[in-house]
This record gives C-alpha cells, structure tokens and sequence, in this order.
C-alpha cells in the first residue's frame, strides 16, 4: 500500500491494526477537523468582508432586479406581468436568479450576497469532494483538501483575479460550476451530465455556451460503440441538454404568454450570433469584433493594447502579480494539460479525459484570443470563464500528475505539502484577523427596495432618498 492510500484512505486504519497507526490516523483525522473548521470560518470571514465593503454593482442590481420581478410574477404578479426583464440575457436564473429570490422573499442586498457567496461555495467545495473520491481518497482529507483550495482561491496572495466577482450574484462562477458538475457526472451519468452542460449553457453566462456544447460531443463520441450507437447517443445528450432550454421556454409562456417566450429565444439566437438581435451584447461577439479589427493577428497590435490607458489591463489596480496570474491561468493552463497528457501511461489514458481536456484547452485559448486582442475593454470580470477553466484544469492534472510519479510516496514532496498546508492555515488566519463581520457594519443606505437603487457613476448605486 502506497503511502499516501495509508495516509488518505479511510480504511488505512484497518489494514495496519498497530497501536501506533491507529494513533496515528486518528490523530491525522483530527488536524483534518480543525483544519477544515479553520478554512471555513476564515474564508467565510474574507468574503463577508468583501460583501459588506464593495458597494452595489450595476450589474448586480440589474440582474437581481429583474429576476425579483420574474418570482414575484408567481404570486401577486400573476397575470400583470406581461413581459421578462431587459437584462434577463446578460445572465441566466441558475447565474443570478438566487439574489432575485431573496429579495423576493423580503431580503436585502446583504442576504443576496451572502446566501449566493454561500451557495457559490459549497458547490465548489463539493466538485472537489467527489473529483477526489474518484481517486479513492477518503471523505475527511477529500472534504480538507477541497476546503484549502477553495480557500486559497479567496485568500491573498494566491487569490483569484476579481474573486470577489461571485459576490456580486453574476453567472460567470455558477456556469463554470455546472459545467464541473457535469464533468463529475459524465463518467456514470451522462444524460445527467448534458443536463448540467444545459443549465450552463442556457442559464448563466451565453458566452459559456462553446464549453458545454463542446463537451456534450465529447461525450457521445468518446463511447467504445459503433458509429451508429455513437450516433443515437449524441442525439439523446443533445436533447437532455435542450431540456433547461425547454423547460425554461415552458415556464415563460405559462407566466408571460407564448409570445414573451419566443421574444426571448430570437434574441438569445441573436446573441450568440444566429440572428439579428442583442443590443450592446453583440458588440462583444467574436464575430463582429473580428470584422472591426484592422489586424487581430499583429504582435504590435497585442503589444499596443497591453500599452493602451484606456483598457482595463493598464490601470493601477491591476498589479503584476494579477497579470501573472491571468497568463498562469490561461496558458499555463494549456502547458499542465499538455504536460499532464503527455505523462499518462498509454493503459492510464481514457478518450473522454483526453478529448473533454483538449476542448477546454481549446476554448481557454479561444477565451485568451478574444480577451487580449479583440476585447473593446479588457475587463477583467469577462475573463473569468477562461480563468475558472484553467484553474480546474491545474488542478486536476496536478492531482493527475502527482498520483502519476507517486509524488506523495517521496518524504520530501510529501512533507513539503503538509508544510505548504499547515502555512497556509496560519497565514489565512493572521490575514482574517481583524476583519469585522458585524452586520452593523453593512451600510444601511443598501438596505433597501431593488426598485429604489440609482446610479452614482457608470458602475456603482446606491439607495434612493426620500
């Protein structure tokens, strides 16, 4: 047995039955325990902090405003709402639809971000949990690894760039999740798979929808069948991914009428490029950014946005340390698939892992392309699918290429990771230190109708005074 199955695996205890092992594991599992009650409140006390520190996004409003307005439609506004919100494209129910409930219910913007922040969160720390189950690791340092990763997606200095971005209701992290759930799923599920893709694709963030699609094709044609089989299969994970599209379309005409649902399905044709349609979205669109650009293959051109003042890239608030990590996660991303691909023993090697991790290469470079050469701003917060992928790619083939070479068997790397480890948990504690999570602290001017916020610039709002 391996060390780290000995060390991970929960019925290490039972193969070595020694009063020393069985201290041993029992005392491991403890420091798990206290580790995971560390990362959780610490991490939980970061993001509280941003929470109730970052003022109301006018994104953020927009969505929740809009999707309070489509759950009020079941009660009291059943048959005078006639029509879905103007920004109900810009992100799906399943990417904002849970700060329009709150509010709906009688919430607040403090109860919008936390309950969404939370949610956002356990979905996250669950993919980890069942990504390393798969690999035979035991629920307890499963549950402790998936926590201090996610923590150190939060926690300076090896935060994400713009995290605090899923704070703010969008569909960008929540879309990414779902496509990792299907991810979990398409091994034993795949019609479930498809329907998570679905959900992505349909209901976050319509830029996500070349991921998902994507990986629905993988699916059927990685299958050890016939071109025939692989043929019906196809055809049966295309309509579970129609389904949320479907089921959505279902719900629209029984609230606004099967005119309403038509209007929004030419225009998210329109939007993702089918069709006429899409307001200031389009001006996003690959396609019409490639036609305005005079020479979208040019290094000087390249060179010349990274240099431009008026791009997001160039402002002070992005430091060096974030534009390595936007590269690191982009494509660097691509260099560990192609590393971990490379090291994988011809028997190790399934055609799904190898073709899903191509196309989600593909797509990060894709992403990459649009964003540092075609984007009119660069912002950073429509880099986050890229980013989100190429950060669950180094995970994975990190995991992949440690398990590979038994990396955890060598007592160099093994100790260097639980240093790494228990650093991490002191440090994430002294920097929390000292944050405040008093809801007093929320400014009470937030505290208010979704209706009753206004813009104070182009970006931020706040309440309206009497």
């Amino acid at each position: 047995m391996s060390t780290l199955t000995r060390w991970l695996s929960p019925q290490a205890a039972q193969v070595d039955n020694t009063k020393e092992s069985r201290f041993n594991h029992q005392l491991t599992n403890w420091l798990m325990v206290a580790g995971i009650i560390l990362l959780t409140v610490n991490s939980a006390r970061i993001v509280y902090r941003s929470i109730y520190s970052e003022k109301p996004f006018v994104d953020e409003i927009i969505f929740i405003k809009d999707y309070a307005h489509f759950f009020e439609a079941f009660g009291d506004g059943v048959g005078r709402m006639t029509q879905l919100g103007a920004w109900v494209h810009g992100s799906g129910i399943a990417g904002s639809g849970i700060g329009g409930a709150v509010f709906s219910l009688g919430g607040d913007l403090l109860y919008s971000r936390t309950a969404v922040s939370a949610i956002d969160a356990l979905t996250a720390v669950l993919i980890g949990i069942l990504l390393f189950q798969r690999w035979s690791i035991g629920l307890l340092p499963a549950l402790f690894g998936s926590s201090l990763i996610w923590s150190a997606t939060v926690t300076t200095p090896f935060a994400l760039p713009y995290w605090l971005g899923f704070t703010y209701n969008l569909g960008e992290l929540p879309g990414t999740l779902w496509v990792g759930l299907g991810l979990i799923a398409s091994a034993r599920r795949p019609h479930l798979a498809a329907i998570c893709w679905g959900i992505a694709a349909w209901h976050t963030r319509l830029m996500l929808l070349p991921v998902p699609l994507l990986l629905t094709f993988v699916s059927a044609l990685t299958i050890s069948k016939p071109i025939l089989v692989k043929a019906q299969r196809l055809a049966t994970l295309m309509l579970a991914f129609l389904l949320p599209l479907v089921a959505w379309l279902l719900v629209c005409t029984a609230l606004f009428g099967i005119a309403e649902a038509a209007r929004w399905l030419f225009t998210t044709i329109g939007l993702i490029g089918l069709g006429q349609g899409g307001g200031q979205a389009i001006t996003m669109h690959p396609s019409t950014l490639l036609v305005a650009s005079d020479n979208p293959l040019s290094l000087s051109h390249l060179i010349s946005r990274l240099n431009d003042p008026h791009l997001e890239w160039s402002q002070s608030f992005i430091t060096f340390g974030t534009k390595l990590k936007v590269v690191a996660l982009s494509l660097g991303s691509v260099v560990i698939t192609l590393a971990g691909l490379a090291s994988q023993r011809p028997a190790d090697r399934r055609a799904f892992t190898t073709l899903a991790s191509g196309a989600l290469s593909v797509m990060v470079l894709a992403y990459t392309y649009w964003w540092f050469m075609l984007h009119p701003t660069m912002w950073m917060r429509h880099f986050q699918p890229a980013m989100y992928i190429g950060f669950g790619l180094w995970v994975f083939w990190l995991l992949q290429i440690s398990l590979r070479f038994s990396l955890f068997d060598r007592p160099l790397f093994r100790w260097g990771a639980i240093a790494f480890a228990t650093t991490f948990v002191v440090w994430q504690a002294y920097f929390s230190w000292g944050i405040s999570t008093r809801i007093s602290n929320f400014p009470t001017e937030w505290r208010c109708p979704i209706d009753s916020f206004v813009l104070v610039n182009p970006v931020e709002m706040t309440c309206k005074k009497d």
